[in-house]
């Protein structure tokens, strides 16, 4: 399939790709109701993850843009990069990796953590948790019951429909081979 799930899959414009954005707010609300969160609020939790994935894309290069290392290879200093995000306790969480002596970062994409602090500043903490709890869900869902694993296969074999979902332990055996 020729669909580039990255950037393009929240900004191409034209019937089909906003047919796929739907399904996928679909698919998010279903999971979030799977875990027991009524449909209503499931719905609402699902478009604000879309609001959330939408301005994170938007803010991110072009697959273009990424083909040039000289464009991508932006060295700064720790406090320089802190003072791109103020809204973000870099230096803490530098820290807290165990990275506090590190003196330089090579920020890939600053205008993407330009547009990440400002998204910090304007979203809610409520917000944040629906966005990180999806993401945790669907980081999980092939491991969870197989109502998780089969919605989340479902949706992705949008993208490649000769896919074929493996039985539960076929699943622990391919991750326990990757470990």
């Amino acid at each position: 399939m020729d669909w580039d799930c990255g950037r393009d899959y929240y900004t191409k414009k034209g019937p089909r790709s906003a047919r796929l954005r739907e399904e996928y707010v679909t698919h998010v609300a279903r999971m979030f109701e799977l875990l027991g969160t009524q449909r209503q609020r499931s719905k609402k939790a699902a478009q604000v993850v879309m609001e959330i994935e939408t301005a994170l894309a938007k803010a991110s290069k072009t697959k273009a843009a990424m083909r040039s290392p000289e464009k991508n290879y932006n060295r700064m200093p720790v406090a320089q990069f802190c003072a791109l995000m103020p809204q973000f306790p870099a230096q803490r969480f530098l820290s807290q990796l165990g990275c506090a002596h590190v003196a330089e970062l090579n920020v890939g994409q600053p205008r993407f953590f330009k547009a990440l602090n400002q998204l910090f500043g304007q979203t809610t903490i409520s917000q944040w948790r629906h966005y990180l709890r999806w993401h945790l869900i669907t980081a999980t869902a092939k491991y969870l019951s197989s109502t998780f694993a089969d919605e989340s296969f479902d949706f992705w074999a949008i993208f490649s429909p000769e896919a074929k979902c493996s039985t539960r332990w076929k699943r622990v055996v391919e991750t326990t081979d990757a470990i």
